[in-house]
């Protein structure tokens, strides 16, 4: 599942970005991290436009959809949508866990959608599948996760050794 159109390029996981993901969520170890980006030079005209406007890009907001709509078709009851507050998702009771910063629901293309149409802040949404449940505090056990980075333009993927196949498809 590569992102819909061509102008994504890899990047070198940022420290800090790993840090803030490591913070929030726990892939079972071993886990690679990959992170892509926007290429603004590769943008058609019309992506070019919305970008230099500080739009999502159409092609880059499906794709992030597509994910979230895989991973909940797929049935993975243990994907979960870490977000930065205040974002007020969902109603209270189908909250994971609360914490000063940061909420955990279960995965819901709408949850996410809504979130992507909040403004951007580093480590404001993160995917993580294979969540154990009984986790009560961050980070969060997991199999893998995927973090937006970037005004959402840019994403960051963890994933143990079992999800390295999804990561290679969700990655370029």
């Amino acid at each position: 599942m590569s992102p819909p159109f061509n102008a994504v390029k890899s990047v070198g996981p940022q420290a800090e970005d790993i840090r803030l993901l490591e913070a929030l969520v726990a892939p079972a170890q071993p886990w690679t991290a990959r992170a892509v980006s926007v290429d603004p030079a590769a943008l058609e005209p019309q992506d070019q436009r919305l970008f230099d406007d500080g739009d999502l890009l159409p092609g880059w907001l499906y794709w992030w959809l597509s994910l979230a709509a895989h991973l909940v078709c797929k049935g993975e009851q243990s994907a979960v949508l870490v977000l930065r507050k205040p974002r007020r998702l969902g109603a209270p009771e189908a909250l994971f866990l609360r914490t000063p910063e940061y909420e955990v629901l279960p995965l819901t293309v709408g949850d996410l959608a809504y979130a992507l149409a909040q403004p951007a802040s580093r480590g404001g949404i993160v995917i993580a599948w294979g969540v154990k449940v009984s986790s009560a505090s961050l980070p969060l056990t997991c199999q893998g996760a995927v973090m937006a980075l970037e005004d959402y333009l840019g994403a960051l993927f963890a994933a143990n050794e079992a999800q390295r196949e999804a990561l290679r498809s969700w990655c370029l």
